[in-house]
């Protein structure tokens, strides 16, 4: 509708009609013509208002969605094979639900400037607070409330990192902070969910989602070709599940997929040194500086930095190195704009990930196995 306005030269859609014609769109072409809109607004100020509107209308949705609580009171399959599957099908419609909003942010991120990104801002801080609100039901489900919050993270680390707004990467990713009934202060959208939360102690169902987008199978064979030993497990499931999903959307930037799996690789990166940068400060706001914690932002770079496709974590202490003061996530006031604090949470991030390159598998390193114990916020519980 809109090209056709204007192949016609007639006016744009109006804010009305604008919102219903996303409204009425597919799924798949929602997301194409929310970032269609995106492109044309964006840059034209008399026009913020109906973007508002319109990035908003999504958010609601997305929101309608986490808050219902009949969508996670069950019952689940008793098969524990069906229920592997029943959660790799709950993931995959929230992804297709949230994706419109993570194409609009796409665009935003890459184009906008931090005082119009306000609707993205907001939306994501809504999603990631909604995944940490107290409510009952069935773990699993619950657990992936977690995941428009993190798609979105991933989504604006990746469009504005790449593009080097260091600005909007501090605007979207590191300021933004939700309320936890736990902590006396407000907590860091980094440190308030991260790319295994959405699965929390579940590691077929990542591993089911990403073998059946890969291939384009259905989950149950995609789950059968596990269990019957056809093929492996990912080192990285999770990891491996967002690069699959994310690539469409930014084809438009990265049409080629070397170049998109480098991007990914270092937004990866880039998200887990500022979140334990956001550990880093935490601690030192302790009485004595006594506390533990570390980044859990950690994904497919480990095994592909194992492999002689680069080494993100490397290539950002030598350009702090080099660069000092001038590296562009100094300018943009990332860490703070201290060249010391951002290089104290390189060293704590590299140990990790140094440590994963040669670990059988990456969880072992990256995420306690059940029936470990492990830190958190408010102390040792049993994972």
């Amino acid at each position: 509708m809109t090209t056709i306005h204007g192949v016609m030269g007639d006016k744009q859609l109006g804010a009305a009609a604008a919102l219903e014609a996303v409204e009425q769109a597919t799924t798949t072409d929602r997301a194409d013509l929310l970032k269609r809109l995106t492109k044309e607004m964006l840059v034209d100020p008399a026009r913020r208002i109906e973007l508002d509107g319109l990035v908003s209308q999504e958010v609601q949705r997305v929101l309608a969605v986490l808050n219902d609580p009949q969508r996670v009171a069950g019952p689940l399959p008793k098969s524990g094979n069906e229920q592997i599957v029943r959660f790799a099908a709950e993931a995959e419609q929230l992804w297709e639900l949230t994706k419109p909003f993570c194409a609009a942010l796409q665009v935003a991120a890459r184009w906008g400037t931090p005082d119009a990104l306000t609707p993205w801002t907001n939306g994501i801080r809504s999603f990631v607070q909604a995944a940490n609100k107290v409510q009952s039901g069935m773990a699993g489900l619950l657990e992936l409330r977690h995941l428009p919050g993190m798609v979105a993270l991933m989504t604006a680390g990746l469009a504005a990192g790449s593009a080097q707004r260091w600005d909007n990467v501090k605007t979207l990713v590191v300021d933004p902070s939700i309320r936890d009934r736990h902590e006396a202060k407000p907590l860091a959208m980094l440190d308030a969910t991260d790319p295994y939360r959405p699965f929390d102690n579940q590691e077929w169902t990542p591993n089911t989602l990403a073998r059946g987008v890969r291939e384009g199978i259905p989950y149950a064979q995609a789950l059968e070709d596990f269990t019957e030993k056809r093929v492996g497990k990912f080192r990285t499931p999770v990891a491996e599940w967002l690069y699959a999903i994310l690539q469409p959307v930014f084809v438009d930037q990265w049409p080629d997929e070397d170049s998109f799996g480098a991007e990914f690789d270092r937004a990866e990166v880039m998200l887990g040194v500022l979140a334990q940068d956001v550990v880093n400060v935490r601690i030192a706001a302790t009485p004595d500086g006594e506390g533990w914690g570390r980044s859990n932002w950690f994904g497919r770079s480990t095994w592909r930095a194992a492999h002689y496709h680069g080494n993100p974590v490397e290539d950002m202490l030598h350009e702090l190195a080099t660069e000092g003061d001038l590296w562009g996530p100094l300018r943009g006031e990332l860490f703070g704009g201290d060249a010391s604090r951002a290089k104290a949470a390189l060293d704590s991030y590299r140990d990790t990930f140094h440590r994963s390159l040669n670990a059988t598998c990456s969880e072992s390193v990256l995420r306690p196995r059940k029936g470990s114990t492990r830190a958190t916020r408010s102390g040792v519980r049993r994972a």
